[in-house]
């Protein structure tokens, strides 16, 4: 299949005099050159008027003996059956009459006005002289029938044309390609991402606050073992989503290691002031009116409308960049460094070819590297300071809790339990004392919960090679959630390093109020004491090598329980641990799926087991976390014919055919595929796509529940 997208520059433009060409001939030699070998579609701006005259040539009366008799040299087919074309533009002009001739000639045929999404021609351009169609879609005669979709949108305020937009049936071979499969791989996991909607706060709070009963009751105290713990935060964690997400905006895209698609900035217009903001209503208002009704005089109005706005936003603009051309000037001789701050390069973003195996192998080599091999030691064994510090050890306060909130920062990323800041901080009166059972059951129990302990690593470009997966820093997202418990801690253990001064004044990292400019004054201040005694000062300046991900994890915690950090504090070295452990998911349809598609996608939502958090339940996609041999399986529950893949990177790995037509109201089926995977493959559970699926697929305690689940057996 091609798509091409044309211009053709109006009659009597300089592009002719400049360019001995004759754009028709090229186009018309394209399709017949391309056609032979697909389908062929063709969209743009033609300038050219055809009016309501025919695009194919008329039916011949010809009596049947003589085309008989010329078949053998000629091959003709009518076009009387092709539906008759409307426009709403009768003008034909010289391009026009030729952009008729290249329909008969090829064989295409004009879409506007022949489709239902469309039938009477609409009008695409319009300027101060007048109205016309000059846009137009062009397909082959016998491929009309693949143009599902086609409309003449309303005009905008981008352009004087009105956009078209269309849509194609097709259908794609299911053959393998090796090409295909490799690009998929460079693929991660379709990553969601949470957008607070600051209008909803309120509503937000108020179901919060409906609901806070049903967030206690997810907490047992009772809690005892790992399980437990993960069940727990588990049942918290989704209860309270279900409450903020429908007021939230919730975006389930996928995130891609090789090429990067740069994010549209928003133009800055510091010159857009309240009186170009009404001529622009004034505009916008026109071209509403001219969109309902394209008379002359609402295009006389909306023409007018726009010249006046335009005319008026380049005389604002150009007053605001003669004031900065002026200030600009004077901040060059007054104040270089804010002068050169206008002007600093901005960071390009790196296109590279790292597949995720290769990002996967790095970031494993970073965790198990030589300084952390040894990091699962027995703390628990360790003697440490004979003080006690029993406020390390009290429990959990609301008040803790209120004091890590206030630090909370807006517009950060959320881990797949979809749990952003802003909940935390809009309703801290509310979760503060669920949050401080919660975190309480955790610290008393030393028991840290698995889906805390994973994260999505963010590779984010430094300098260098962008095909070298050294060259990038590594960023894990995780709970937020998670970071507000651990955040409790380590303001504990601040608090408590200020009040007995344990950590030495020389050290500045992680320290509150110890930053870069202090460390400069004390330097400056050795060197002045130093040069006023006339002596001499040794500096040494050590620049480490991947600094942060080479730390040295067990002297860190061997540091610091020497320093007399004992009981609850002390257990969590052995809570958070860098082994994958267990792979395994397990996650069935909370309710009926009536009437799926082909190539139907099926969400089971309802997730009771994801150790490796790599199912996403927003999605239906299984990530693969680790290479290696699993089983995946599904079981549905069918009322009808429903022909179901287990699909791993678009490939079919196994296949069902439930149908209760002939066996009573319903029937289940289970499909189950052992199969080698690698680290970014994505698995799911779909309908076939050449099949029509036909009926209910069940899923409730009373029938059965439709489940899809997977775990890693070598």
């Amino acid at each position: 299949m091609f798509i091409a997208f044309c211009y053709f520059p109006p009659e009597g433009s300089v592009f002719y005099t400049r360019n001995d060409v004759d754009l028709y001939q090229s186009l018309e030699e394209s399709i017949f050159k391309y056609k032979q070998i697909g389908d062929v579609y063709i969209a743009g701006d033609f300038n050219s008027r055809c009016g309501d005259k025919d695009d194919f040539i008329l039916h011949d009366n010809m009596s049947s003996s003589l085309l008989d008799r010329l078949e053998p040299l000629i091959y003709y087919e009518n076009d009387d059956i092709i539906k008759k074309r409307n426009s709403m533009d009768i003008t034909v002009n010289n391009f026009g009459r030729k952009f008729l001739d290249l329909c008969k000639t090829c064989g295409v045929r004009i879409v506007n006005g022949r489709h239902d999404g469309d039938l009477t021609g609409s009008i695409t351009f319009y300027s101060a002289k007048g109205m016309s169609l000059i846009d137009y879609l062009l397909v082959q005669k016998n491929k009309l029938s693949n143009i599902v979709k086609f409309a003449s949108g309303d005009f905008n305020t981008f352009s004087d044309h009105s956009p078209l937009s269309f849509s194609i049936s097709i259908s794609i071979s299911q053959e393998k390609n090796t090409e295909n499969n490799t690009e998929q791989k460079n693929v991660r996991a379709c990553s969601t991402s949470v957008k607070w909607i600051e209008e909803n706060a309120s509503a937000i709070n108020d179901v919060i606050n409906e609901n806070v009963d049903n967030l206690f009751d997810c907490i047992d105290s009772r809690c005892d073992t790992l399980d437990d713990i993960n069940h727990c935060i588990h049942k918290f964690s989704t209860t309270l989503s279900d409450l903020v997400l429908p007021h939230c905006k919730v975006y389930h895209g996928t995130m891609n290691t090789g090429d990067k698609v740069n994010k549209p900035i928003k133009q800055h217009r510091p010159w857009f002031t309240d009186e170009c903001k009404t001529r622009y209503s004034d505009y916008k208002l026109a071209l509403c009116n001219f969109n309902k009704c394209k008379s002359s005089e609402n295009r006389r109005i909306l023409n007018e409308k726009k010249l006046l706005y335009k005319k008026f936003i380049r005389k604002k603009k150009r007053q605001y960049e003669r004031h900065e051309g002026n200030m600009l000037s004077k901040l060059r001789k007054d104040n270089p460094k804010v002068f050169y701050k206008h002007f600093a390069k901005k960071k390009n973003n790196a296109n590279s070819n790292i597949s995720i195996d290769d990002f996967h192998e790095y970031f494993k080599k970073l965790v198990c590297s030589e300084v952390n091999e040894n990091n699962d030691n027995d703390y628990s064994s360790m003697d440490g300071n004979d003080s006690i510090y029993e406020q390390l050890d009290v429990q959990i306060s609301e008040k803790e809790i209120i004091n890590a909130i206030a630090k909370l920062k807006r517009d950060k990323s959320c881990a797949e339990d979809g749990l952003i800041n802003e909940i935390f901080i809009n309703s801290k009166i509310t979760l503060v004392p669920v949050l401080c059972k919660l975190f309480n059951l955790i610290f008393d129990t030393g028991i840290f919960p698995e889906a805390w302990s994973s994260g999505c690593i963010v590779p984010i470009y430094k300098k260098g090679n962008v095909n070298e997966p050294t060259n990038y820093r590594g960023i894990t997202i995780i709970s937020c959630l998670g970071k507000l418990f651990t955040s409790v801690l380590c303001n504990r253990i601040l608090d408590w390093d200020r009040e007995y001064n344990l950590i030495t004044d020389a050290q500045f990292g992680f320290k509150p109020g110890h930053s870069t400019v202090d460390a400069i004054f004390v330097l400056q201040s050795l060197i002045n004491r130093t040069l006023k005694k006339k002596g001499r000062l040794y500096c040494c300046f050590v620049d480490y090598k991947k600094a942060f991900d080479y730390v040295n994890r067990s002297s860190l915690w061997d540091k610091l329980i020497k320093l007399g950090i004992r009981e609850r504090i002390r257990r969590l070295p052995v809570l958070v641990k860098s082994d994958e452990g267990p792979l395994a998911f397990y996650a069935f349809l909370s309710s009926d799926e009536v009437n799926p598609s082909r190539h139907h996608t099926l969400v089971f939502d309802y997730v009771k087991t994801n150790t490796a958090s790599a199912y996403n339940k927003f999605t239906g996609a299984f990530t693969v976390p680790s290479q290696g041999l699993y089983v995946f399986t599904t079981t549905v529950y069918v009322q009808g014919f429903m022909p179901i893949d287990i699909i791993v990177n678009n490939d079919a790995v196994t296949t069902i055919y439930p149908d209760s037509g002939r066996l009573g109201p319903w029937i289940s089926a289970t499909g189950i595929a052992v199969v080698n995977v690698n680290v970014g493959d994505i698995v799911l559970v779909r309908t076939r796509s050449d099949h029509s699926p036909v009926g209910t697929i069940k899923s409730s305690k009373v029938v059965g529940l439709s489940s899809f689940s997977g775990w890693m057996i070598a």
